[in-house]
């Protein structure tokens, strides 16, 4: 089993919005609330209140129901 220590969170340092309102919006969800699920160049996902964002480079938020 790994070493709970030893496993990486994720961070908004991998992330390359094209516009500047993309890493804005991530932000936002964060500071409400929000813990940071994944973290790519493209998209960022935050789950928040049972629901999951996917916010990509442009800015386009789409929200889905956590499983």
């Amino acid at each position: 089993m790994a070493n709970p220590t030893s496993i990486k969170k994720p961070t908004l340092d991998a992330f390359e919005p094209m516009t500047p309102l993309a890493m804005q919006a991530a932000r936002e969800l964060l500071s409400r609330g929000g813990v940071l699920v994944r973290a790519s160049r493209s998209m960022v996902e935050i789950r928040r209140q049972n629901q999951l964002a996917t916010i990509d480079g442009a800015a386009r938020v789409t929200w889905r129901p956590a499983l």
